[in-house]
Protein backbone atom coordinates (compact mmCIF):
# COMPACT_ATOMS: atom_id res chain seq x y z
CA UNK A 1 0.00 0.00 0.00
CA UNK A 2 1.36 3.51 -0.83
CA UNK A 3 2.74 5.48 2.12
CA UNK A 4 0.12 8.23 1.67
CA UNK A 5 -2.70 5.74 2.37
CA UNK A 6 -3.33 4.31 5.83
CA UNK A 7 -5.93 1.77 6.91
CA UNK A 8 -7.15 1.37 10.48
CA UNK A 9 -7.81 -2.31 11.04
CA UNK A 10 -9.46 -1.73 14.43
CA UNK A 11 -11.73 1.20 13.49
CA UNK A 12 -12.43 0.34 9.85
CA UNK A 13 -11.53 3.46 7.91
CA UNK A 14 -9.02 4.42 5.22
CA UNK A 15 -7.29 7.80 5.16
CA UNK A 16 -5.61 9.34 2.10
CA UNK A 17 -3.06 12.03 2.84
CA UNK A 18 -1.90 14.82 0.54
CA UNK A 19 1.26 13.99 -1.39
CA UNK A 20 3.67 16.38 -3.11
CA UNK A 21 5.61 13.74 -5.01
CA UNK A 22 4.95 13.37 -8.74
CA UNK A 23 6.08 9.75 -8.35
CA UNK A 24 2.80 9.05 -6.57
CA UNK A 25 0.69 9.98 -9.58
CA UNK A 26 -1.19 7.08 -11.13
CA UNK A 27 -4.04 4.66 -10.53
CA UNK A 28 -4.32 2.49 -7.44
CA UNK A 29 -6.59 -0.40 -6.62
CA UNK A 30 -6.99 -1.04 -2.90
CA UNK A 31 -8.75 -4.24 -1.87
CA UNK A 32 -10.20 -4.12 1.65
CA UNK A 33 -11.16 -7.43 3.26
CA UNK A 34 -13.09 -7.77 6.51
CA UNK A 35 -13.10 -11.03 8.44
CA UNK A 36 -15.42 -11.84 11.34
CA UNK A 37 -14.16 -13.86 14.29
CA UNK A 38 -17.28 -16.00 14.05
CA UNK A 39 -15.42 -18.62 11.97
CA UNK A 40 -13.07 -19.30 14.89
CA UNK A 41 -15.95 -19.38 17.36
CA UNK A 42 -18.13 -21.80 15.39
CA UNK A 43 -15.21 -24.13 14.60
CA UNK A 44 -13.74 -24.26 18.13
CA UNK A 45 -14.61 -27.57 19.87
CA UNK A 46 -14.20 -25.89 23.27
CA UNK A 47 -16.71 -23.11 22.54
CA UNK A 48 -20.05 -23.00 24.38
CA UNK A 49 -22.20 -23.28 21.26
CA UNK A 50 -24.29 -26.35 20.51
CA UNK A 51 -22.30 -29.12 18.83
CA UNK A 52 -24.83 -29.30 15.99
CA UNK A 53 -23.94 -25.73 15.01
CA UNK A 54 -20.20 -26.29 14.70
CA UNK A 55 -18.63 -26.02 11.27
CA UNK A 56 -15.34 -26.99 9.69
CA UNK A 57 -12.78 -24.22 9.65
CA UNK A 58 -10.99 -25.77 6.68
CA UNK A 59 -14.15 -26.22 4.64
CA UNK A 60 -16.95 -23.89 5.90
CA UNK A 61 -20.35 -24.21 4.18
CA UNK A 62 -21.14 -21.74 1.40
CA UNK A 63 -24.00 -20.16 3.41
CA UNK A 64 -21.67 -19.23 6.29
CA UNK A 65 -20.61 -15.69 5.42
CA UNK A 66 -17.70 -14.59 7.60
CA UNK A 67 -15.60 -12.61 5.15
CA UNK A 68 -16.29 -9.89 2.59
CA UNK A 69 -14.14 -7.71 0.33
CA UNK A 70 -14.57 -4.55 -1.67
CA UNK A 71 -12.30 -2.58 -3.99
CA UNK A 72 -11.45 1.11 -3.83
CA UNK A 73 -10.13 2.63 -7.06
CA UNK A 74 -8.00 5.72 -6.48
CA UNK A 75 -6.57 8.06 -9.12
CA UNK A 76 -3.83 10.49 -8.10
CA UNK A 77 -3.25 13.40 -10.48
CA UNK A 78 -1.38 16.70 -10.31
CA UNK A 79 -3.42 19.56 -8.84
CA UNK A 80 -4.22 22.45 -11.19
CA UNK A 81 -2.28 25.65 -10.60
CA UNK A 82 -5.41 27.43 -9.37
CA UNK A 83 -6.01 24.85 -6.64
CA UNK A 84 -5.86 26.23 -3.09
CA UNK A 85 -5.70 23.75 -0.25
CA UNK A 86 -8.16 24.46 2.57
CA UNK A 87 -6.59 26.23 5.52
CA UNK A 88 -8.34 24.09 8.07
CA UNK A 89 -10.78 21.21 8.33
CA UNK A 90 -13.02 20.23 11.21
CA UNK A 91 -12.04 17.42 13.57
CA UNK A 92 -14.16 14.28 13.52
CA UNK A 93 -15.04 10.94 15.08
CA UNK A 94 -14.77 7.62 13.20
CA UNK A 95 -17.35 6.26 12.85
CA UNK A 96 -19.88 9.09 12.99
CA UNK A 97 -21.97 8.92 16.19
CA UNK A 98 -25.45 7.50 15.64
CA UNK A 99 -28.52 6.95 17.84
CA UNK A 100 -28.01 4.71 20.88
CA UNK A 101 -30.35 2.82 23.22
CA UNK A 102 -30.54 0.55 26.23
CA UNK A 103 -33.06 -0.90 28.68
CA UNK A 104 -33.92 1.02 31.84
CA UNK A 105 -31.86 -0.22 34.77
CA UNK A 106 -29.14 -1.80 32.60
CA UNK A 107 -25.49 -0.85 32.55
CA UNK A 108 -24.58 0.92 29.30
CA UNK A 109 -21.19 1.90 27.86
CA UNK A 110 -20.60 3.63 24.52
CA UNK A 111 -17.13 4.74 23.43
CA UNK A 112 -16.60 7.16 20.53
CA UNK A 113 -12.86 6.70 20.22
CA UNK A 114 -10.32 9.48 19.73
CA UNK A 115 -11.12 12.72 17.92
CA UNK A 116 -9.15 12.95 14.66
CA UNK A 117 -7.90 16.12 12.99
CA UNK A 118 -6.37 16.13 9.50
CA UNK A 119 -3.97 18.94 10.40
CA UNK A 120 -2.92 17.33 13.67
CA UNK A 121 -4.40 20.14 15.78
CA UNK A 122 -5.36 19.75 19.42
CA UNK A 123 -9.09 19.08 19.80
CA UNK A 124 -11.47 20.20 22.55
CA UNK A 125 -14.52 18.03 23.19
CA UNK A 126 -17.69 19.49 24.69
CA UNK A 127 -20.89 17.60 25.48
CA UNK A 128 -24.52 18.58 25.96
CA UNK A 129 -26.59 15.71 27.32
CA UNK A 130 -29.56 17.80 28.44
CA UNK A 131 -31.87 15.96 30.84
CA UNK A 132 -29.85 12.77 30.39
CA UNK A 133 -26.88 14.38 32.16
CA UNK A 134 -28.35 13.27 35.49
CA UNK A 135 -27.51 9.62 34.81
CA UNK A 136 -24.75 9.81 32.14
CA UNK A 137 -21.09 9.81 33.16
CA UNK A 138 -18.70 11.22 30.53
CA UNK A 139 -15.05 10.12 30.51
CA UNK A 140 -13.20 12.93 28.71
CA UNK A 141 -10.00 10.88 28.42
CA UNK A 142 -11.58 8.06 26.44
CA UNK A 143 -14.65 9.91 25.05
CA UNK A 144 -16.95 7.33 26.58
CA UNK A 145 -20.53 7.49 27.82
CA UNK A 146 -21.30 5.28 30.81
CA UNK A 147 -24.66 4.70 32.51
CA UNK A 148 -24.20 2.56 35.64
CA UNK A 149 -26.57 -0.30 36.41
CA UNK A 150 -29.74 0.90 38.16
CA UNK A 151 -28.90 4.55 37.41
CA UNK A 152 -32.14 4.62 35.40
CA UNK A 153 -35.61 3.27 36.05
CA UNK A 154 -39.09 3.30 34.57
CA UNK A 155 -39.41 7.04 35.07
CA UNK A 156 -36.49 7.59 32.68
CA UNK A 157 -38.00 5.72 29.73
CA UNK A 158 -38.11 7.94 26.66
CA UNK A 159 -35.93 9.82 24.19
CA UNK A 160 -33.09 12.22 25.00
CA UNK A 161 -31.33 14.47 22.45
CA UNK A 162 -27.55 14.42 22.92
CA UNK A 163 -24.78 16.40 21.24
CA UNK A 164 -20.98 16.28 21.18
CA UNK A 165 -18.94 19.16 19.73
CA UNK A 166 -15.34 18.92 18.52
CA UNK A 167 -13.30 22.11 18.05
CA UNK A 168 -9.65 22.35 17.02
CA UNK A 169 -7.21 25.05 18.13
CA UNK A 170 -6.28 26.32 14.66
CA UNK A 171 -7.55 29.87 14.09
CA UNK A 172 -8.40 30.72 10.48
CA UNK A 173 -8.90 34.37 9.59
CA UNK A 174 -11.31 35.40 6.85
CA UNK A 175 -10.08 38.16 4.55
CA UNK A 176 -11.91 41.51 4.65
CA UNK A 177 -14.34 40.51 7.41
CA UNK A 178 -11.66 40.09 10.06
CA UNK A 179 -13.56 37.14 11.54
CA UNK A 180 -11.70 34.18 12.98
CA UNK A 181 -12.99 30.62 12.79
CA UNK A 182 -11.87 27.33 14.24
CA UNK A 183 -12.50 23.89 12.77
CA UNK A 184 -15.67 22.69 14.44
CA UNK A 185 -18.30 19.99 14.12
CA UNK A 186 -21.28 19.11 16.32
CA UNK A 187 -22.81 15.64 16.29
CA UNK A 188 -26.50 15.42 17.21
CA UNK A 189 -27.96 12.02 18.05
CA UNK A 190 -30.66 10.47 20.22
CA UNK A 191 -30.53 8.24 23.28
CA UNK A 192 -33.57 5.99 23.72
CA UNK A 193 -34.34 4.15 26.93
CA UNK A 194 -36.79 1.25 26.70
CA UNK A 195 -38.72 -0.76 29.26
CA UNK A 196 -37.36 -4.27 29.66
CA UNK A 197 -40.08 -6.87 29.09
CA UNK A 198 -39.91 -9.73 31.55
CA UNK A 199 -40.67 -13.07 29.90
Amino acid sequence: MPKFITLSETEGYMRVYATNSTLDQGSYEVVVTGTLNSLNIFSDPSSQIDASLRISKLNPPSWFIYQASFTVNLNVTAAPNSYVAPNNTAPYFVPTPTDIWFYAGDNFVKGFGPAYDNEGDAVTVKTDFGNAARFIFWDKLSNTITVPVNATNGADIGEYPLSISLTDNRATSVAFSGETFFGNVTYHFTLRIYRKIQV
